[in-house]
């Protein structure tokens, strides 16, 4: 995620070097941000 904010218009650079539109890319940073990204607890009960 980091690698998506390091320098001028680095999502569009980034998205399609991993295979993933830029759109999606712009969601998962919103979310970053806001810290509503990472693991949950609910998935780590499942191990």
């Amino acid at each position: 995620m980091e690698e998506s904010f390091i320098g001028h218009r680095q999502a569009a650079a980034t998205a399609p070097r991993h295979s993933i539109c830029r759109s999606l890319l712009t969601t998962w940073q919103r979310q970053y941000r806001n810290g509503e990204l990472g693991s949950s607890r609910r998935c780590l009960s499942c191990l």
